[in-house]
């Protein structure tokens, strides 16, 4: 791959159209390379669904739902204690993963142009224009589902009308019409979904290094990915086969460690409810919570990573090769 050299001599990654195989390389590189700056950006998120996992279960513990660790849980109790925490953790992590799309964004856009930067300048950058993200946010899942639960509602309604029609009979005549209209919807639903995933999948980067409004983010990702989402889903396509196998490294690595600490508590006639039992429990959930939180922070990374990189090729083919400087990233 041509490189070019900085007047600081930093080595730059070609900024001409790269193949399929370049991008795949890139990414790889900047994992590699920039593991820490990428990981730790993903990381906060992680972090911040750990702890909502963390608010759930002791909402459970609170209300009784989950008392002990040898009682059987209470299903009803549980519920109960569900939703009203996940109603009040899911808007700081919706919040919280805007600044991540925005911070990681802007750390892998830079890294690929060869650029330095930290977590907290990522973050600091990000902060400056919150509300632009999450509400870029909050537009990219409206158009991507809004559709999709218009069919169910279509569906459900549906169902509905012929349930209080009367001489429906025993519902032959409703599942006729209603079950081939259900896979239709759902069909075209996931169809559509994909489709629009791919249209809006470079609406951060876009946002970020551009200074665009969400709405313009938005029509900008249309306008970079016209002529590439085959490209842009084998890419991903490979980017989710990857994370994939790491989720079942991860899985046998938590299996083996529940399996010997089972294990070590039998053999030594432990007892869940002993202080031994607690404090092997405790230290269980650090070790899994642990690999959970590198599992999620490296896909995270991986997804961000690759559509900077694939951004950053589409700009380069539909603008031009940029400056060797960063691409008009800053605040704006």
């Amino acid at each position: 791959m041509t490189e070019m050299t900085s007047s600081g001599g930093t080595s730059l990654p070609q900024t001409n159209p790269r193949t399929f195989g370049q991008i795949l390389e890139r990414l790889i590189e900047l994992l590699k390379t920039r593991f820490r700056l990428l990981v730790g950006i993903a990381a906060v998120p992680a972090l911040t669904l750990l702890a909502l996992y963390v608010l759930l279960i002791g909402a459970m513990f609170l209300i009784g739902a989950w008392p002990h660790p040898a009682d059987k849980a209470d299903p009803e109790k549980m519920l109960w204690a569900v939703f009203p925490a996940m109603l009040l953790g899911s808007l700081p992590v919706m919040a919280v993963y805007a600044l991540f799309e925005a911070a990681g964004s802007y750390a892998a856009t830079r890294a690929d142009l060869g650029v330095e930067v930290t977590v907290l300048e990522a973050y600091r950058f990000a902060w400056q224009k919150v509300g632009r993200y999450v509400w870029l946010m909050v537009l990219r899942g409206l158009y991507v589902t809004l559709p999709v639960m218009a069919g169910g509602i279509l569906v459900g309604g549906g169902a509905l009308l012929f349930a209080r029609m009367p001489h429906t009979g025993d519902g032959t005549a409703a599942a006729f019409f209603l079950f081939p209209l259900a896979a239709l919807l759902y069909l075209g639903g996931f169809t559509y979904a994909v489709f629009m995933m791919l249209r809006l999948s470079l609406v951060f980067p876009a946002c970020v290094c551009e200074g665009l409004t969400a709405g313009e983010a938005i029509q900008r990702s249309a306008r970079l990915t016209r002529r590439a989402k085959g490209r842009i889903f084998l890419v991903a396509l490979i980017v989710y086969a990857m994370s994939y196998l790491l989720e079942v490294a991860v899985l046998l690595v938590a299996a083996v460690l529940f399996g010997v600490s089972s294990l070590v508590g039998y053999a030594l006639h432990l007892e869940l409810a002993s202080a031994l039992g607690y404090l092997g429990i405790g230290l269980l959930a650090i070790v899994l919570a642990a690999c959970f939180l590198l599992w999620i922070s490296i896909v995270w990374a991986a997804y961000s990573t690759v559509f900077a990189v694939l951004y950053n090729d589409q700009r380069a083919r539909i603008d031009g090769p940029p400056a060797a400087a960063p691409m008009g990233i800053g605040p704006a």
